[in-house]
């Protein structure tokens, strides 16, 4: 049962008791959940604070018990989430730490060395947007840096690295689509088919 507030009392004496009453119950469902004690104090920490910033609520909350514990879940999944978000930036960052290997993967230096492959870079280009195009254009074909490919462009370090990724994954998924159609295409005409 939730000690009752009413207007007349001291909310932080009813608050006092509330945390003492719930803190280890909120703290061990926290560890289970996140598996990391730091967070789950941080977690179980931010849970109070919400109820701390809104005293008001108090009175209208029917089950306190059940109020704090969907209020940890959501703080835990929250915690959860930059994990994740974390994660996957340190990745970009590992990922974009060697910045030949986007210019591998675009293989366009490779590319430029006969006429053939210069119509097939140009085809890879009608297929990104017009910004990309160009940060590609200025990181690979004229050697700029990140920094000066977004000078020049108004936009932040961060989006050339975005605009780079997404045009490698727009490359690979139109490189199979040209060597599927090239495939199909020698196979038309091939003097074995007839």
């Amino acid at each position: 049962m939730r000690p009752m507030y009413k207007a007349n009392e001291d909310y932080n004496t009813v608050f006092k008791e509330i945390y003492k009453k719930y803190y280890k119950d909120l703290f061990l469902i926290a560890v289970k959940f996140l598996r990391d004690e730091e967070d789950a104090k941080d977690a179980v920490q931010e849970s109070f604070v919400a109820l701390l910033r809104k005293p008001e609520r108090l009175p209208e909350i029917e089950d306190l018990r059940f109020y704090l514990f969907t209020v940890l879940r959501n703080q835990c999944l929250s915690v959860l989430k930059k994990r994740k978000t974390a994660a996957a930036k340190e990745e970009d960052f590992l990922y974009y730490q060697n910045t030949d290997s986007v210019a591998l993967e675009l293989d366009i230096y490779g590319a430029l060395d006969d006429e053939e492959s210069k119509y097939t870079v140009e085809w890879f280009f009608s297929f990104l947007t017009p910004q990309r195009k160009r940060v590609v254009e200025l990181v690979y074909l004229e050697e700029r840096t990140y920094v000066e490919a977004a000078t020049i462009l108004g936009i932040k370090k961060e989006s050339i690295k975005t605009h780079l990724r997404l045009a490698k994954i727009k490359l690979k998924g139109h490189r199979a689509k040209l060597i599927t159609g090239l495939l199909i295409f020698v196979n038309c005409f091939s003097p074995f088919t007839l």
